[in-house]
C-alpha cells in the first residue's frame, strides 16, 4: 500500500482508546520483497487483542439501525472497517463517517456500542427537543465520542450536509 514503504506487515495499537503507535515490520518473508498489500492489524490494550485484516470490500453504506459502534481508532487507522463490520453484521452508516450500524447488539472490544433512541432532522427544534431531560457530552460531536458518564446521552450529526441527522443514543449494555 502507498505510504507503508513496501511493509510485509503493519500494526495500529491503542491503548485505552487512543492510538499510541504504529509498527511496520520488513523482510518477513526470506525473500524481502516488498508487499504492495501489507498485513494490517488493530491491537488493543491493555485488553490484548488483535483484529487482523482479511481483505473484505467496503462493505453497502445504510441508514441508522438499531445500534451504532464507535470504532476504536486503531481499527479506523488500520483501514479494517470492513472487517469490523462483517464481524458486527453492520455497515457504515449514511454520512457517518467510520460510524457503523446494525439492528443487533454484537459485543465487542474493537468499538463502542450505542443503542439508537430517537432518528431527527437536524433542525433547532430538534435539537432543543433532544436537550430537554438528555444530558449530552460537550464533546459529543468531536473526536472524542466516549462520554465521562456511562450512563449519558450521546448526540452523533451524521448525513450529508444539506440534510443532516440527530442521532441520540444510550451506551448499549455489555
Amino acid at each position: 500500500m502507498p505510504g507503508l514503504g513496501g511493509a510485509h506487515e503493519a500494526e495500529w495499537i491503542s491503548y485505552d482508546g487512543y492510538v499510541q503507535e504504529a509498527v511496520l515490520w520488513f523482510g518477513v518473508d526470506e525473500v524481502w520483497t516488498p508487499r504492495p498489500d501489507p498485513v494490517r492489524q488493530a491491537t488493543l490494550l491493555p485488553a490484548d487483542v488483535s483484529l487482523t485484516g482479511r481483505g473484505l470490500p467496503h462493505p453497502a453504506v445504510r441508514a441508522a439501525g438499531r445500534y451504532l459502534y464507535v470504532p476504536d481508532l486503531a481499527v479506523v487507522h488500520a483501514r479494517l472497517l470492513p472487517e469490523l463490520a462483517q464481524d458486527l453484521a453492520a455497515g457504515p452508516l449514511e454520512g457517518g463517517g467510520t460510524l457503523l450500524t446494525s439492528d443487533e447488539l454484537r459485543p465487542t472490544p474493537f468499538a463502542a456500542a450505542y443503542e439508537i433512541t430517537d432518528v431527527l432532522p437536524f433542525t433547532g427544534a430538534a435539537t432543543r427537543a433532544a436537550e430537554q431531560g438528555v444530558r449530552i457530552e460537550a464533546d459529543a460531536v468531536g473526536d472524542g465520542l466516549t462520554p465521562q458518564d456511562p450512563q449519558a446521552a450521546m448526540v452523533f450529526v451524521p448525513g450529508p450536509a444539506d440534510r443532516p441527522t440527530l442521532l441520540t443514543a444510550t451506551p448499549a449494555p455489555s
